[in-house]
């Protein structure tokens, strides 16, 4: 053996024994490199032997044939190569789409209000009120996928030595079991209503909204299946719907309030004549200012009613309460402090009065009375043909004509007579037509009830009741002296021309009423 060649000559294992190399260096014997002496290189360096080492010696020589190392330099060759181990993959939940979304986009607002930035120009034709901020999901909707850990794959080196792969880490998030549920297949399902919050490594499902601040472009508009509550108040132009109830703390500005359940305002509305207010139940606040209120049930003011257009199914209950300009209608009874204003602000309240009830017996009472002019105009007609003796088969078409509008006229007639009975009936069960008045009824005050208008001549300080007697009139009884007058002495009466004529009812109902 030549030491020197013999030096010239070696195979390098790498550092992560993923490969080894053959090196020849220039000035070695060419005859002195054979596959026994790479060979036993190989295995110095404790590279597995095999056939595929074999191989790749037997190329890595034929390769050497036509190399050059006096132009060239070193000749290097891979003669073995390991394969690298695949670590396993982290587990992760990814979001829905509609849902990961509403992440970003809330991620990114809170980024512009940070930075005090305006949203982005490509982004400007957007309505950013309708783009809420607020992860909100229904019972039973998917809420993502889990993705799980996996173990990895090992690898093996040069040298035969197994590589161990790493096994990713499970996902760290955890699921309120309460409110969520996790599938074996790695659905993820809400289990019941609210809204989605991932806060740290957890999630859950909350059936109350809580909005710390206001609701403006940070959250959006609001449409909520739970209870929504807002710490500050509410902007101008916004929307809050809820399946359940509103409680707001603050100032609610010209926005839209729904709620299925109960409104409560801590503050008021400023609704500058655009504000809406819309209950199934109660609302209860501080004040009312020039917005449309809508009531299933009663409504609580503590302060003052002032230029608003309510409408209340059941009562107001607000003994300390001014209401002051504007009209007020309610189907219940109506206690507060004071009617109108010394000032003359025009101040209507209807009472015994729901306007959509009662525009629907107006509306259907005028239909009623079309269809039976249009019967009665049917049967004269075909009177006036049997009066007349000559017969032909005009008069025969004409008759058939004639009996068949009549007959057509009077079946259209029975289902709208029903649905009066209906409404009627619906209306005398919860109409209450009575007016408490703690504090002061003002001139200039119109007060509707049982088909008249008041509009009173004099100031009246209470406490008093304004009702109807037992014929219908309306009559102002002294609630400290017990003194009965009738309205008409005191106000200057006429018909109401919104409600309808209680002469107008169908006989049967108007005997009922």
């Amino acid at each position: 053996m030549d030491t020197q060649d013999d030096n010239l000559i070696s195979v390098k294992v790498s550092s992560d024994r993923l490969e080894a190399t053959l090196a020849i260096m220039p000035g070695i014997d060419r005859n002195y490199v054979t596959s026994d002496v790479v060979l036993a290189k190989a295995v110095a360096q404790a590279v597995q032997t095999g056939s595929a080492l074999t191989k790749q010696i037997s190329e890595a020589l034929i390769a050497f044939g036509d190399y050059d190392l006096m132009e060239l330099g070193a000749f290097q060759y891979v003669i073995a190569k390991g394969q690298a181990s695949e670590d396993g993959q982290d587990g992760q939940f990814a979001l829905e789409t509609e849902l990961a979304a509403i992440q970003q986009l809330s991620k990114k607002r809170a980024v512009q209000a940070e930075k005090n930035t305006k949203a982005d120009e490509d982004d400007e034709h957007l309505d950013h009120r309708e783009r809420s901020v607020i992860m909100v999901v229904k019972a039973g909707q998917r809420l993502g996928q889990i993705k799980h850990a996996t173990d990895g794959t090992d690898g093996t080196d040069v040298c035969g030595n197994t590589i161990s792969a790493k096994p990713g880490l499970q996902a760290s998030l955890q699921f309120d079991s309460q409110s969520i549920e996790c599938h074996d297949n790695g659905a993820v399902i809400a289990k019941i209503a609210g809204q989605l919050l991932l806060e740290g490594d957890s999630a859950h499902i909350n059936p109350t909204l809580v909005i710390n601040e206001y609701v403006d472009y940070s959250t959006g508009n609001i449409d909520f299946p739970g209870k929504v509550e807002v710490f500050e108040g509410i902007r101008d132009c916004f929307e809050v719907v809820s399946g359940q109830s509103i409680t707001v703390s603050g100032l609610v500005e010209a926005a839209d309030l729904v709620a299925a359940r109960d409104i409560e305002l801590h503050g008021g509305i400023s609704g500058r004549d655009k504000g809406t207010l819309h209950a199934g139940r109660d609302i209860h606040a501080h004040y009312l200012n020039a917005a449309v209120c809508k009531v299933g049930r009663d409504l609580i003011v503590e302060k003052e009613i002032c230029d608003c257009t309510v409408v209340v199914t059941g009562s107001v209950r607000s003994p300390s309460s001014r209401i002051m300009g504007g009209h007020v209608s309610v189907l219940g009874t109506c206690e507060c402090g004071q009617v109108g204003s010394e000032a003359g602000a025009h101040t209507i309240l209807s009472l015994g009065r729901a306007d959509a009830l009662d525009g629907l017996v107006r509306d259907t009472l005028k239909l009623i009375g079309k269809l039976s002019a249009k019967a009665a105009k049917a049967k004269a007609q075909m009177q006036e043909l049997n009066d007349n003796p000559e017969a032909s088969s005009l008069k025969a078409e004409m008759m058939t004509s004639l009996k068949f509008e009549a007959s057509e006229a009077e079946s259209k007639k029975k289902p709208l007579m029903a649905a009066l009975e209906g409404t009627y009936k619906l209306i005398e069960e919860k109409s209450e037509p009575t007016l408490t008045v703690q504090g002061l009824l003002c001139q200039g005050s119109e007060i509707r009830a049982g088909g008249h208008k008041a509009v009173f001549t004099q100031s009246i300080q209470g406490p008093l009741t304004i009702r109807l007697d037992e014929i219908g009139e309306m009559v102002c009884v002294d609630l400290k002296s017990g003194s009965v007058t009738p309205v008409k002495n005191m106000a200057k009466l006429s018909p109401d021309e919104s409600s309808f004529s209680r002469q107008e009812l169908p006989a049967g109902l108007r005997k009922a009423a």
